[in-house]
């Protein structure tokens, strides 16, 4: 709440006069013509008059504490007087101020959110009319000490009066002095405020209004994190000047804190009660002094979920007035009115509800926060680095890339199943710019390198093989009697023979080799026969291939051809294929005659065909499909075709781009549903839109709602431009165009992104000078735009 300003001795006596007029005009003695000066206009309105009066000086514990107010218009012509400014139906607005023993008193009743006032929210007062109202005090404020108590109806708005009346914005009474007994407050208690993980309570509310205000909860926490991150920036332009009034350090350090309290309270308030049993116009009210407790009422429900007057701005309204949080009072409502109030008054501006609200729903758009890019190369293809509420992962050479706020602070932390990383972390402090080169060293801890045997030509599986020894010849036994090896059974160069089984019965032989599995589709391979077998051996003998002691693979001994016949083993081992080293394991276990199994040319084969059944190997893009394919991105368009010569949507785009800046296992955050009007949180791609839009690639297709048009497909001018930002980073401007394309002309409005895409060799246009900036991209155009952009393997 803000401190009232006494009314100037000045303003009394006039107010009394004018009183004491209305007074004599009662008794008759107002019945002469009024007077005018000959020759001048009608005289400048002054506005209406308020005077206040009680029964009594002094009132008891047990006693309502009523008073009397009396609005009269003086003027020779009518007024309107806002209605909620004056009290003709009770008071959901702080009307009076008041004091004890002269200690500011305070407001208890309910502070409302409604929209701008328009023609029909002002009442009409005639010439000479009065309006009168009783008012219980003891209803609306703080009465609970014994005391003596100044009270006076005082309000300020620029509101106040309809703009065509031209009357000022005050409206103030006498001042009227009472004894009061202290009695209990009638306004609900207050709740203390609790710093823990919030939760949400809700009295009246349907199960669709529930998910709608979890929701709002959601993004007005958004809203609070985004408008923290910009005085964190220390910036000071346009977005708070517009909403704050002209820079004051004083000021700004004010309202920075007040959005740390705001953020505070939308993240940790709990419970947040929200009560749907409202039915006013409005669009919700809270007691001040009753924390976390909001009313929602009907405009509330026909709010969009974000941008201007929305859902999660409505939640940012009321809890700032919460004495807990700010204390902010309603003195104007609606954007104009917030915009002229910074102006002419920024004292108030910073006070005011609505303006704290639109300063964070920033919309439409001033100042946006802009995103730096921290890149570099984590030395491990596949590495996860983790940052503040956040992580990306490395692609297939171990290159990064991410976005963060201007003046974000924090440290970036990669990680691998089976490495350590030189140095183990990197701490950042006010980020202003991008950091390249932001690069880490690798080591290998666990697992080990797969690597390729071309000389076993019956098989050849690519790139990654698994040796089954470390040095050819030598088999890898847990037990000494695992097999001599010798005779035809010996040592071949370049390959391994590695024998299993015991001499003995009922002796079991294994070897294993911790193997790290990349983040693809895998198949483990090798080839499995019986190097000697009696008579006597049977379905008990039994070879096994275990990953993590997980049975992937099992025969018994009549089962596996004998040498020199061999049987080749194919297991899907994709579920395991997730980056991390995993115990590969062969054994044996021979319980009826001597044995020996053998075990050759173990191999990992991790690479994708990319071969799709409309992607003949004549087609024009196939290889670049293909290592599209196999690097992750995509995986055709259902029923193994890729529909290359489909449109590229803005949807699919969402993903595409992610994916190639961020790595094919990469994962977005869950999405709020909250940021495009035209992309609910049940929409396929919600997750990847939203994703891309927090990292500054997209500000979406319109605004008035914010939208995305995501089944609408991508023009060649707009691709020029996701591509570079998802390179370069959000903030990323090319250099001027000089008219390199015959149907892009420099004035065109993506001719700087165009060319610098042809700069960088991303594109040699559509032929024949062009580019055809207007046209729609194909999937096939999208498998060489993203390889060569992203610089897939």
């Amino acid at each position: 709440m803000h401190a009232k300003n006494q009314i100037s001795l000045t303003h009394k006596i006039l107010y009394g006069i004018m009183s004491l007029a209305v007074f004599l005009a009662a008794f008759g003695a107002g019945n002469l013509p009024p007077a005018r000066a000959q020759g001048t206009t009608a005289k400048t309105p002054t506005g209406a008059v308020v005077n206040i009066s009680a029964e009594k000086g002094f009132f008891g514990a047990a006693r309502e504490v009523t008073l009397h107010v009396t609005i009269t218009n003086p003027d020779e012509s009518s007024i309107r007087v806002l209605r909620w400014l004056i009290p003709a139906e009770g008071l959901t607005e702080p009307l009076f101020t008041v004091t004890r023993d002269g200690e500011p008193v305070a407001y208890l009743g309910m502070l409302v959110k409604r929209a701008a006032p328009t023609e029909q929210d002002y009442i009409t007062l005639a010439a000479g009319e009065s309006l009168s109202r009783a008012v219980n005090l003891s209803d609306y404020y703080d009465l609970s000490v014994s005391g003596n108590y100044a009270i006076q109806y005082d309000v300020a708005s620029v509101e106040l009066y309809a703009k065509a009346d031209n009357n000022a914005g005050r409206l103030a009474s006498n001042t009227l002095n009472l004894f009061i007994e202290g009695r209990a407050a009638r306004a609900p208690e207050a709740i203390p405020a609790q710093m823990v993980s919030g939760t949400n309570t809700f009295n009246g509310c349907s199960a669709s209004r529930q998910t709608d205000l979890i929701n709002a909860r959601n993004a007005a926490s958004t809203y609070t994190t985004e408008a923290m991150a910009y005085f964190s920036a220390n910036k000071q332009g346009a977005r708070y000047t517009t909403w704050f009034g002209v820079y004051d350090l004083s000021r700004y350090n004010t309202v920075s804190s007040h959005y740390s309290s705001i953020s505070t309270a939308v993240d940790t308030a709990n419970p947040m009660n929200f009560d749907c049993t409202c039915t006013e116009s409005y669009y919700a009210y809270v007691y001040p002094n009753s924390p976390y407790n909001i009313y929602l009422c009907n405009a509330f429900w026909s709010a969009p979920m974000t941008g201007t007057d929305s859902k999660a701005g409505a939640l940012i309204h009321e809890i700032t007035h919460f004495n807990v949080v700010i204390g902010t009072d309603d003195y104007v409502y609606g954007q104009s009115g917030a915009q002229a109030l910074a102006i002419s008054n920024p004292a108030q501006a910073i006070m005011n509800a609505d303006n704290h609200e639109y300063f964070a729903e920033n919309n439409p758009p001033l100042e946006i926060t802009p995103t730096f890019t921290i890149s570099g190369n984590a030395g491990a293809a596949g590495a996860t680095l983790t940052y503040t509420s956040s992580s990306t992962m490395a692609d297939g050479s171990g290159n990064y890339s991410f976005g963060v706020p201007s003046g974000w602070s924090g440290t970036v932390t990669p990680s691998k199943a089976g490495y350590t990383f030189t140095p183990p972390n990197r701490t950042y402090t006010n980020v202003v710019s991008n950091q390249s080169g932001q690069n880490y060293t690798a080591t290998q801890t666990g697992g080990t390198t797969l690597l390729q045997d071309p000389s076993f030509e019956a098989y050849t599986p690519n790139p990654y093989w698994l040796e089954a020894s470390t040095n050819y010849g030598t088999p890898l036994c847990t037990i000494t009697d695992c097999g001599t090896g010798g005779g035809s059974a010996g040592p071949r160069t370049g390959s391994v023979w590695s024998w299993f089984g015991g001499t003995d019965n009922d002796e079991s032989a294994s070897l294993s080799q911790n193997v790290v599995f990349p983040n693809v589709s895998a198949t483990l391979s090798f080839y499995l026969w019986i190097g000697a077998a009696g008579p006597g051996s049977d379905a008990s003998d039994v070879f096994n291939a275990k990953i993590d002691n997980v049975t992937v693979f099992s025969a018994n001994a009549t089962q596996i051809n004998s040498y020199p016949t061999y049987t080749l083993v194919s297991v899907n081992v994709s579920a395991f294929a997730n980056g991390a080293a995993h115990s590969v394991t062969f054994d044996s276990v021979t319980t009826g005659q001597t044995v020996n199994f053998n075990l050759d040319d173990v191999s990992l084969s991790t690479v994708a065909t990319g071969t799709f059944a409309d992607v003949p190997t004549s087609y024009w893009a196939r290889d670049w499909i293909v290592r599209l394919y196999n690097a992750g991105i995509t995986s055709g368009c259902g029923g193994g075709n890729y529909c290359p010569e489909s449109s590229v949507t803005r949807a699919q785009m969402a993903i595409f781009l992610e994916r190639g800046m961020r790595g094919a296992a990469y994962i977005p955050p869950a999405a709020t549903g909250l940021i495009f009007a035209d992309v609910p949180l049940s929409y396929w791609a919600v997750n990847w839109i939203e994703k891309l839009f927090w990292d500054g690639i997209t500000s979406g297709c319109g605004i008035f709602p914010l939208i995305y048009c995501p089944e609408d497909p991508v023009t060649r001018a707009q691709m020029a431009i996701f591509l570079l930002r998802a390179k370069h980073g959000a903030t990323y401007t090319p250099p001027p165009a000089t008219g390199l394309f015959w149907d892009v002309p420099t004035t065109y409005w993506a001719a700087n992104w165009i060319e610098q895409l042809a700069a960088e060799g991303i594109t040699s246009g559509c032929g024949g000078g062009n580019y055809c900036p207007d046209n729609n991209v194909s999937r096939a155009e999208m498998a060489v735009f993203l390889v060569r952009t992203f610089n897939l393997p």
